[in-house]
């Protein structure tokens, strides 16, 4: 699991912003590996073994660095640049980094790490747009656990359409070395699901194991992480809340619907789910909208950040079409938050249930996205994606169906049927 860590896609991405921005915060759920990446950047400058550390490294989870913090600025001075992890443990704390980091000469100089998403708190802030640089890190990809790189996503959408059959088909289709869950001819997607992405959980394979597993993760979320984010009065509604959004995973966001479910006011239903969001669990997909098109639905669909997280909240289900469809969606965000280049992930759904479940807008095109847990797509997952390509003919690349099977095959002249596990 070290090599996947060394893996990760984000690595590059903190490289560049730590050579181009005075602070850079690591944000994601607790437990995706922002404490490893961290180790690996302090390590002695230009890999040299042995010697002092790169970078001085210190924690405000401990009471006496933020007793440190508080009563003078000392780890803040200038020297060696300064690792500072859990900075959602004491917002003042953090608004004296980032006053530090304004005035810092050079780039570098802080890097910390936020179990939270600092622009969705409710917190007030110093702005420093300048200053201050955001790298968001998920948990693993299936990719990233083999030690690999990124989808197939940069190499279509760089490539003409006509090759993207070619480049798919040639696609290592299985990892260099033995891993489970790989069967002879492919991916088993479910067991993928299950043990979803964080690296504590990934190599546990009885159930009942990885069930205590997410409950002492939930648990420690709900008793100690939650509070230090914003006060949410009644855990026990924040955790019906879970579970209730758990159980319309996919679906279009309806509050309405979920207060009803969970007996919650409206107000407080926005409140958490906005909170769930900074914590890097919940995953509000945005609706793409075309401005001269008016009957597009325009509400988010609910994802989580780790498809094995969302088991567990939904009390383990039987895996389904929504579950893979967030694992194909965990690689995109992955990708998307490491790339350099703009990459934006939508849905798309019309006023008379024409949709799409991800749409993929860069500067080379727009990639419609449809995900499919049969072995071959249907009539409806190709009739989809050819309505969206007749709206928008003049940005839309070629549509693709990732399917469970094996083949690789034009299904129509501008759509593309592919094995999820040879893209994602």
């Amino acid at each position: 699991m070290a090599d996947a860590l060394l893996s990760r896609l984000a690595l590059p991405r903190i490289r560049r912003a730590l050579g181009e921005a005075a602070c850079v915060v690591l944000s994601g759920p607790r437990g995706s590996g922002k404490t490893t990446l961290c180790r690996v950047l302090e390590g002695p400058r230009n890999g040299e073994s042995g010697g002092t550390p790169w970078r001085r490294y210190s924690s405000l989870a401990d009471p006496k660095t933020r007793g440190a913090l508080r009563e003078d600025t000392a780890l803040l001075a200038a020297g060696r640049p300064l690792t500072l992890e859990d900075v959602e443990y004491d917002r003042g704390a953090l608004r004296r980094v980032f006053r530090a980091a304004n005035g810092a000469t050079g780039p570098g100089a802080f890097l910390l790490t936020s179990a939270a998403h600092l622009d969705l708190l409710p917190w007030r802030l110093p702005p420093s747009p300048t200053a201050v640089a955001t790298v968001r890190v998920w948990p693993l990809t299936r990719r990233e656990a083999e030690g690999g790189g990124p989808g197939l996503w940069p190499r279509l959408l760089e490539s003409p359409d006509a090759r993207w059959r070619s480049i798919v088909a040639q696609a290592r289709s299985k990892p260099s070395r033995p891993l489970w869950p790989f069967g002879p001819e492919g991916d088993d997607w479910r067991p993928r699901v299950r043990a979803g992405g964080f690296p504590g959980a990934r190599g546990i394979r009885r159930a009942a194991d990885r069930r205590r597993w997410f409950s002492s993760y939930l648990t420690r979320f709900l008793t100690e992480d939650i509070e230090r984010l914003s006060s949410v009065g009644s855990p026990a509604a924040v955790r019906r809340l879970l579970g209730a959004a758990a159980l319309r995973l996919g679906q279009i966001l309806n509050q309405t619907a979920l207060g009803r479910a969970t007996r919650t006011p409206q107000p407080t239903v926005r409140r958490h789910l906005r909170l769930l969001e900074a914590a890097g669990w919940l995953v509000l997909l945005p609706a793409w909208l075309e401005p001269t098109r008016k009957r597009l639905i325009r509400a988010p669909r609910t994802y989580w950040s780790d498809p094995g997280l969302a088991m567990h909240l939904a009390d383990d289900p039987e895996p389904a079409e929504p579950h893979l469809q967030n694992l194909v969606l965990l690689d995109l965000l992955a990708w998307r938050d490491a790339a350099a280049e703009r990459v934006q992930l939508f849905h798309w759904r019309t006023a008379t249930d024409a949709e799409v479940d991800f749409v993929v807008e860069t500067d080379l095109g727009v990639l419609p996205l449809a995900v499919t847990t049969r072995t071959e797509p249907g009539p409806e997952d190709i009739d989809r994606l050819q309505t969206f390509r007749r709206l928008y003919v003049e940005l839309a690349r070629p549509g693709l169906v990732l399917h469970t099977g094996s083949r690789t095959e034009w299904v129509a002249d501008d759509i593309l049927a592919a094995p999820w596990w040879r893209v994602a």
